[in-house]
């Protein structure tokens, strides 16, 4: 899940404008301060969802030069949010990772009271959740129920053998003992 806004060209420093620019939290993390824990995350921009998943990737080398560890980053701007826990989760932090994106992003549509829209991944509907499901497991064999069979009688034993005796053991003689 993600959110977008279109950024007109008068409110960055490119000059252009970006048509639902995709906004996403990157780095959510928990903090313990001294009494209180935190919640902090960036709220980052790119012009959109398919240049958010090319960040960090290499750059192809061109035919006349060869890039030297080049890296793509799209990022148009960013900001890093740090806020106390109980503000942005006031009845406690939901278990699930996409639960707790959900209340995030519905606290930074109220927080900054821009008009976004919600983004949702390729097919995930509202209300869905967010974390992309896991891959299925193999089904188990049924449990086979026993038959009734008749019970047969054990073979009479044999005598077990007498044991033998135990070896004596053997006496050890200790160097540093007088």
């Amino acid at each position: 899940m993600g959110l977008k806004l279109t950024i007109d060209k008068d409110r960055n420093s490119m000059g252009f404008t970006f048509e639902d620019a995709y906004w996403v939290i990157e780095n959510l993390k928990y903090e313990m301060g001294s009494d209180e824990l935190f919640v902090s995350f960036n709220l980052n921009c790119y012009p959109s969802r398919e240049s958010s998943k090319l960040t960090g990737q290499n750059v192809a080398p061109m035919e006349y030069m060869e890039p030297t560890s080049a890296r793509i980053n799209g990022k148009l701007c960013g900001m890093h949010h740090l806020n106390f826990v109980k503000t942005i989760f006031p009845e406690g932090i939901p278990m699930e990772r996409d639960a707790q994106l959900k209340v995030i992003y519905s606290f930074i549509k109220e927080y900054t009271g821009l008009p976004f829209e919600d983004v949702f991944e390729d097919d995930q509907k509202e209300g869905e959740p967010i974390v992309e499901p896991s891959e299925p497991t193999e089904p188990t064999e049924p449990i086979e129920e026993p038959t009734e069979e008749p019970i047969e009688e054990p073979a009479a034993e044999e005598p077990a053998p007498e044991p033998e005796s135990d070896p004596e053991p053997e006496t050890y003689h200790n160097p540093l003992s007088l």
